[in-house]
């Protein structure tokens, strides 16, 4: 994804938390853990 070269002052506060779900979401399809959770699955 190329939402992150987007963020600027403003758009940052948007778009991180986007992002950091889309990140979740991928990593919990993939290897069955949710980051920032500090356990697996």
């Amino acid at each position: 994804a190329d939402a992150y070269l987007l963020a600027d002052s403003e758009n940052e506060q948007v778009l991180r938390p986007a992002w950091m779900q889309l990140i979740d979401k991928y990593l919990l399809d993939n290897h069955g853990v949710v980051q920032g959770e500090g356990e697996g699955r």
